[in-house]
């Protein structure tokens, strides 16, 4: 009887023994299959990071402008017109007429698409605002470089040289004479290359009420009316 209680006491070890055996197998599969999940996760994620980052990458060549792209912008928004003539003026006559050497020679030029009121017309007299416009470019050019742009029709029944004026750089000179409200737009076709850009600077100062759109009824279609007088 004692022999066989201690038969089944082995036997129940032994059992005992080979349940903890299968039990740690399986625990150890377990932690490595764990382990195996945990580097297939961190690797996902690092892949994940690394494609967003190169589509950032992607979106920013597309949409970022190279430094060649702005230097174009730049040039084609201060770019002059082609065949420009480069002159020194040396008188100005009055507000929309100067003398300039060119070519080596002297030449008087009357700026296209703008009329200011007279100072010298034998019949006209002193117009208002008239000594202001030829105050205006007399400061505005005398003694500067200018770049002249010659109508379609270069010259006026008088000889004169019919241009577009520009100075500092890429200023036109003939608009500034409309921006001041010193000048009316004057159309003598074909020489209405600005005319629509003009008459829209025109139209602001004569909005803003400066210079010869101060004076009622002074302005007119043909010229201006000698008889209105200065507020």
């Amino acid at each position: 009887m004692s022999n066989l209680f201690k038969g089944c006491l082995g036997c129940l070890g032994l059992l005992v023994v080979l349940a903890l055996l299968v039990g740690g197998c399986t625990a150890f599969f377990d932690v490595d299959e764990g382990v195996e999940v945990s580097n297939n996760s961190v690797t996902e994620t690092e892949v994940s990071e690394e494609e967003t980052t190169a589509e950032e990458q992607t979106t920013e060549k597309v949409t970022a402008p190279t430094t060649t792209e702005v230097v174009n912008k730049e040039q084609t928004a201060s770019s002059l017109p082609d065949g420009l003539i480069a002159a020194t003026v040396i008188r100005v006559v009055d507000g929309d007429t100067i003398k300039v050497t060119m070519d080596g020679k002297e030449e008087t030029v009357r700026l296209i698409l703008v009329d200011t009121p007279e100072t010298k017309h034998p019949q006209k007299g002193v117009q208002p605002f008239g000594p202001e416009a030829s105050a205006f470019t007399t400061e505005q050019l005398t003694g500067k470089a200018v770049k002249i742009e010659p109508g379609i029709e270069e010259r006026d029944r008088y000889g004169r040289l019919l241009a577009y004026v520009y100075v500092a750089g890429d200023k036109m000179f003939n608009k500034m004479l409309l921006e001041k409200g010193l000048a009316r737009v004057a159309v003598y076709p074909p020489n209405t290359q600005y005319l629509d850009e003009f008459e829209k600077i025109q139209a602001a100062a004569k909005s803003k009420a400066i210079g010869i759109w101060s004076v009622e009824n002074y302005v007119t279609d043909d010229g201006y009316n000698s008889e209105s007088k200065k507020r």
